[in-house]
């Protein structure tokens, strides 16, 4: 809240009414104006009188040794201040410990004054955390944000409105626009396969299965150059985010090709309806037509 490590020595005299106004890398004036009523010796008071300072004060007088972890506690006047990292050691980058009694006039300074405006729980966290230090401030600084009775007469409550995913456009014409996906693992059948890739025609719904041992980008590969040499290069082939579609080896076959690799968003099947809903019709018909050890398919 303050530098009491100012170049400014104050007269004895003045020290009731000493302001606290400096400090470090402030672009801002919204904390004087605010503060001109504390003065050091309030401060001090208040910390002897806060079991958490007392606390400090006494391990620091008594030589006490504190972990890496925590803030980097020391005296100046009387004062309790802190670096909160061991790199911060400098004495504009120096907080002051603030005591509970005073929790509520930093908010209240930090987050109803007119120059910040009411400013949301980050900001207002953030304006906190660069100036003073207090013990386990961070709910108090939520609950005070969220009960602000001026922030909730004068804010709406919006939802984070996903945008809608759009359709996909249908193609032109045949094998311009394929989809890939691969299905299982299923029981190992008698031929060792345990997979299935299937590519699928957007334009037709033409598609084609293939049984496979695993889907590794090398066994892609191979799917999709015997798909391409019935049936043409497509312009573009289209997957979910599977690392076997996407790995740079398939990036070289893609550009090798002239293919146009296009995938789907993340968590969003949908994107690949064509390939998906014909993967539920597969999986559905198979589970009728397999003997009851499922090697047979």
């Amino acid at each position: 809240m303050a530098d009491y490590l100012s170049r400014v020595a104050y007269r004895e005299e003045d020290n009731k009414k000493q302001l606290v106004k400096e400090m470090y890398n402030l672009d801002s004036n919204f904390f004087v104006t605010e503060l001109n009523s504390i003065s050091s010796g309030e401060l001090n008071k208040d910390q002897e009188q806060d079991e958490y300072c007392k606390n400090i004060k006494g391990k620091l007088e008594s030589g006490f040794v504190f972990s890496e972890k925590s803030p980097k506690f020391f005296l100046r006047d009387g004062l309790l201040l802190c670096f909160r990292n061991s790199s911060d050691r400098h004495k504009y980058k120096a907080k002051l410990v603030v005591p509970r009694s005073k929790i509520h006039f930093v908010l209240k300074t930090c987050h109803d004054s007119r120059s910040v405006a009411h400013s949301g729980f980050s900001r207002t966290l953030k304006r906190i955390k660069e100036k003073i230090f207090c013990q386990n401030f961070y709910k108090d600084v939520k609950n005070y944000v969220a009960s602000c009775h001026e922030c909730i007469s004068r804010r709406g409550f919006s939802k984070n409105q996903k945008a809608p995913v759009q359709r996909v456009p249908l193609p032109n014409f045949a094998f311009e626009k394929v989809g890939i996906d691969a299905i299982g693992p299923f029981v190992t059948s008698i031929e060792g396969n345990k997979h299935l890739i299937v590519m699928t025609d957007y334009f037709t719904k033409y598609a084609e299965v293939y049984p496979v041992k695993d889907i590794q980008s090398s066994t892609v590969c191979k799917v999709l150059i015997d798909f391409i040499s019935r049936h043409g290069i497509m312009r573009v082939l289209y997957s979910d985010r599977g690392s076997n579609f996407i790995y740079a080896a398939m990036q070289e076959v893609y550009e090798l090709l002239g293919i146009s690799k296009q995938q789907c968003l993340s968590y969003s099947p949908q994107g690949n309806g064509a390939v998906e809903r014909l993967n539920k019709i597969l999986v559905n018909a198979l589970s009728h037509l397999v003997s009851f050890n499922q090697t047979d398919w």
